[in-house]
């Protein structure tokens, strides 16, 4: 955690473009001068007063830490960014996630279906810019209408990216907005389709819906970042696209679409996800450990 560096992170991320510098430099000299505009408690002062905040969040992050024994991630990259932070190794403990229903939930999705044309390609989850749909819908504006069906489930926080991705695929028959999806109805529903699709445009923990996407024996095409590329092998159980790249996302949709039982080979490759029993066993081993130690 670099106060300049991730102040002019945070900034670049939340500010209009024009305004982006002037902040930063503002907000540079103040905390330079050791002036916290936090205290004014408007949108002008908490902007200026960047530097301020990820100081009092890099205190509260050392103050958990001093008072961990143990820091639980559930990600093993982000281990990494926990020691880069100067956390010890034995002070850490990677538990995988896991799916919360059990195994009869999952042991009859039928895996020998031939998959055939059009393609079905599903998205569930936050209609987000950090989730990459717009990449997605403007990829397959490439194709033939018969090539592929995108079906997306979701949600939004922003209404104008969700307006604008609506209009540009208004004349799109293939792709169909279906709303909300009951989070009980997840795996019925992934039943229905060939490949999942999570193009993330930002790093992700670890995504259960990748997990989920296994256990309906669904392959997943996603982007090439953290958290994506460590649930996912490449050309194994799915098919990962470069970061942020629309011709990358195409080349790997025209293989879906070209090679000749691609998807099927992906499918056949899945095995079953983690199941929840064992992060329960995982936890109680740990705090075994530590009630033992003290």
């Amino acid at each position: 955690i670099q106060i300049n560096k991730c102040a002019k992170c945070y900034l670049h991320s939340k500010s209009p473009v024009f305004f982006r510098f002037p902040l930063y430099l503002g907000g540079s000299l103040l905390n330079f001068f050791n002036l916290n505009t936090l205290q004014t408690k408007t949108k002008l002062g908490t902007a200026l007063g960047t530097h301020f905040l990820i100081k009092k969040n890099r205190t509260h992050f050392k103050h958990l830490v001093n008072n961990s024994d143990k820091l639980v991630t559930v990600s093993e990259w982000f281990k990494g960014i926990l020691q880069c932070n100067g956390i010890p190794d034995s002070q850490i403990e990677f538990i995988p996630n896991a799916l919360p229903f059990f195994e009869n939930n999952i042991k009859n999705i039928p895996k020998d279906i031939i998959t055939k044309k059009p393609i079905q390609l599903l998205f569930i989850g936050r209609i987000s810019h950090f989730k990459g749909v717009h990449l997605l819908i403007e990829a397959l504006s490439s194709f033939e209408a018969d090539d592929f069906e995108l079906t997306i489930y979701g949600a939004t926080d922003d209404e104008s990216y969700e307006k604008k991705l609506k209009i540009q695929s208004a004349k799109m028959t293939n792709v169909k907005w279906e709303g909300v999806l009951p989070h009980s109805e997840t795996l019925a529903t992934m039943k229905n389709f060939d490949v999942f699709c999570l193009c993330s445009t930002v790093s992700e923990m670890a995504p259960l819906v990748i997990q989920e996407s296994f256990a309906a024996n669904l392959p997943v095409l996603a982007s090439n970042v953290n958290g994506n590329k460590h649930l996912i092998k490449n050309d194994v159980n799915g098919l990962l696209f470069d970061f942020n790249s629309i011709s990358s996302l195409r080349q790997q949709l025209y293989r879906l679409l070209h090679e000749n039982g691609l998807v099927d080979e992906l499918k056949s490759n899945i095995s079953t996800p983690r199941m929840f029993d064992s992060v329960v066993e995982n936890h109680l081993a740990l705090y075994r450990n530590l009630v033992d130690k003290n």
